[in-house]
């Protein structure tokens, strides 16, 4: 069945250095837009990475999600290389600022994805908005070599994940400010169980008005929340 949300989508081709990868656009007229990151070597159609942008359109957002090189229908090789991820994610967030409009974005990074997000981001300061991380691989070097966060982040993850290691989000969010962290109870690392909760929490953060606010806390305001398992 195609619902609404559908029929506001179509096809991109994004240029990336002589080759294309695959991605879909949905409009949207707010700001910022959202570049969702799949997993590597996931697919842009897994439910997750449909559901944020789905959730993103849902509030107005445009997004943009796609297939790192060799996935898919993006052409180029298959590379575990941190640096070509990053390379993809310049080109893919060139093609959503081009065609919706603006000059920062959102990123949502899924499972491994969310390394090649939060690289992105500390590698561009300032022209990342905001930061979503759902189920972020901890045991990832990336997390010890670049703790601070570049922007405000909002780490989503399943309890019943093994690739996540809650010990090591609480320590680190109790030292950095701008990260808040929401376990999802009883839940996976497909996140079947919280797919609805998940596009909620999404919409909620794109929605968020982080302008004029310092990066602490307010009074009394907790950074970590939990939630009731969707």
């Amino acid at each position: 069945m195609v619902d609404g949300r559908q029929l506001l989508e179509r096809m991109a081709i994004i240029p990336r250095d002589g080759i294309c990868l695959d991605g879909i656009y949905l409009r949207g007229d707010r700001s910022p837009s959202l570049l969702v990151v799949p997993t590597r070597p996931g697919s842009m159609e897994s439910a997750i990475v449909s559901e944020a942008a789905y959730a993103a359109a849902d509030r107005g957002f445009a997004s943009l999600r796609f297939n790192f090189q060799g996935i898919g229908a993006s052409e180029g090789e298959r590379t575990d290389d941190p640096d070509e991820a990053v390379a993809d994610l310049l080109a893919a967030r060139n093609h959503l600022l081009l065609t919706a409009g603006g000059e920062k974005v959102a990123v949502c990074g899924i499972g491994s994805g969310a390394a090649a997000a939060w690289r992105f981001a500390c590698g561009e300061p300032g022209r990342v908005d905001r930061l979503i991380l759902v189920g972020p691989e901890t045991a990832d070097p990336i997390w010890e070599h670049l703790r601070q966060a570049p922007c405000r982040t909002l780490i989503l993850y399943g309890e019943l994940d093994d690739a996540v290691d809650p010990a090591f989000l609480g320590s680190w969010q109790a030292r950095e400010p701008k990260i808040t962290v929401i376990p999802f109870p009883e839940t996976t690392k497909a996140m079947r169980r919280s797919l609805s909760r998940l596009g909620a929490e999404v919409g909620d953060w794109l929605d968020a008005d982080f302008e004029g606010r310092s990066n602490e806390p307010a009074q009394g305001e907790p950074n970590t929340r939990g939630t009731d398992g969707g």
